[in-house]
């Protein structure tokens, strides 16, 4: 009888009784944030609130937290801080009850503000350069986005590309030239702006991309050597100018901030960070990232001490081949410095985000990320600085996908299908698996996966994609 009323009396595992206190914790800090909602001390739960999201990132009152700060910040007339925290709720959370009123809350406070709404049917629409946009191409331009859009254009994303900037084979702090540009006031206001507005005539939007690294190249003559992000060469152990500019630079931070600034001036209704000229595995090494890494990890960082082993080949062939798992050789500080790395480059673009939604709320705002980095996040983070699992809670609205050949997603054309590569389509998957709601994925598609005018079948019927996913179609290069 002992043994029978000890075994009933049996206390729980130890890991259960944790995970009992732990939920117990966040329950009393939730109704605490609550009382003090109740209360009107307002900036107090702002505080509690936002230190338990930082804490308690996958707790299962999560979406009632999120729900109070937005409160809080709405009632103490932070109106974009509620706006961002509303915004949230209906990404993450769409299912929950707070969400559904959540969305009420984001109509109300676009209303008040004047914003336009995020688009209730998937995207469609076309990617052209800003170089296009310099050229007289009104009506084929207007023709070519009706023939797949149910005759009226939407979204017309207009992408500013790398420009190439030769790499110097030495650090130098002389001024860099750069090949010949327009003057970025002539850009924005001569080139930009007029299709902004003729968009709205045809009741379409426009959407820019940059790419953050590259965007210092537009509109300068000459750009400070400092501004160049640093490579580093195993076979050498030195450090050389990259092509590409460093966004831990404060001073080159600015400029992108302002240019984007400019551009948010024009009207758009989004804006995209494209993927390209990414912080591989050998760049990044600018003095003030080194100085960051140091200060935040209190110990300085020698980039010779992340990579142990040398591969069995020429500099000049290590330089063009990409990282490899098969033949690097990394230390754990390899991956410290990998992951500090990617959360800095998160960070500044979120930084930027926030920047632009004080001047225009209602602004939307994308990220391009690799397919490696969704199917396989660890080569990503190490190849392109890329956690997009982190990126999902920073705020942005959707996730681009490039399935072009500029993106070595090289499409396959099979039986009247354009069908992308095994990785892609993964990605895709996955990332919808992931997000619960496939309006948030844009994929970016060859030009010739477009509906040309004499064909009859639709564009759902021409790629094998699931119908509320965002198309963006590639405009045919001019001749």
């Amino acid at each position: 009888m002992a043994l029978f009323i000890a075994a009933c009396t049996t206390t729980p595992p130890q890991d259960v009784v944790l995970q009992e206190l732990h939920q117990r914790a966040e329950r009393r800090l939730i109704q605490e944030a609550r009382a003090l909602v109740v209360q009107r001390r307002y900036n107090e739960a702002i505080a509690v609130l936002q230190r338990f999201l930082d804490t308690h990132s996958r707790s299962s009152v999560l979406p009632e937290a999120r729900w109070w700060l937005a409160r809080s910040y709405h009632a103490t007339g932070k109106t974009l801080q509620a706006l961002v925290q509303y915004r949230l709720l209906t990404q993450q959370h769409q299912d929950e009850a707070y969400a559904r009123e959540a969305r009420l809350r984001i109509a109300e406070i676009e209303a008040q503000l004047g914003a336009v709404s995020a688009p209730h049917h998937p995207v469609t629409g076309v990617l052209l350069t800003i170089d296009q946009l310099q050229v007289p191409l009104h009506k084929t331009l207007h023709d070519w986005m009706a023939a797949f859009n149910n005759g009226k254009p939407r979204v017309l994303l207009v992408d500013f590309p790398c420009r190439h900037l030769e790499p110097q084979r030495k650090i130098s702090r002389s001024p860099l030239r750069i090949p010949q540009t327009i003057a970025w006031k002539t850009v924005v206001e001569q080139h930009l702006k007029p299709f902004v507005k003729r968009m709205r005539a045809w009741e379409g939007v426009v959407y820019v991309a940059v790419t953050p690294r590259c965007l210092g190249t537009y509109g300068l003559v000459t750009v400070s050597a400092e501004w160049h992000d640093r490579i580093f060469h195993p076979a050498t152990n030195t450090l050389r100018p990259s092509p590409f500019f460093s966004l831990s630079f404060p001073p080159y931070q600015d400029l992108v901030a302002t240019r984007l600034e400019d551009l948010v001036k024009t009207g758009i209704a989004g804006i995209l960070f494209r993927a390209g000229a990414p912080l591989g595995p050998y760049e990044g090494f600018h003095p003030a990232s080194l100085q960051e890494f140091t200060r935040v990890f209190g110990e300085p960082l020698n980039p010779v001490h992340l990579f142990t082993g040398r591969e069995s080949q020429t500099e000049e062939g290590r330089r063009e081949r990409p990282f490899s798992w098969k033949t690097a050789r990394v230390s754990p500080l390899f991956w410290r410095w990998t992951g500090w790395k990617a959360r800095s480059r998160l960070q500044i673009l979120s930084d930027l985000l926030q920047r632009l939604r004080e001047q225009q709320p209602s602004l939307r705002a994308g990220l391009e990320v690799h397919p490696e980095s969704v199917v396989h996040p660890v080569q990503g983070l190490a190849r392109y600085s890329e956690d997009w699992i982190a990126a999902t809670h920073k705020g942005f609205d959707f996730f681009v996908l490039d399935w072009t050949p500029s993106r070595r997603a090289v499409a396959i054309q099979t039986g009247g299908r354009i069908r992308p590569p095994a990785l892609a389509q993964a990605a895709l998957e996955q990332m919808i698996q992931y997000l619960r709601n496939p309006r948030r994925i844009w994929v970016i598609l060859p030009r010739e996966s477009a509906l040309h005018p004499n064909r009859s079948a639709g564009l759902d019927e021409l790629m094998a994609l699931p119908r509320d996913v965002g198309r963006i179609v590639t405009f045919p290069a001019l001749p």
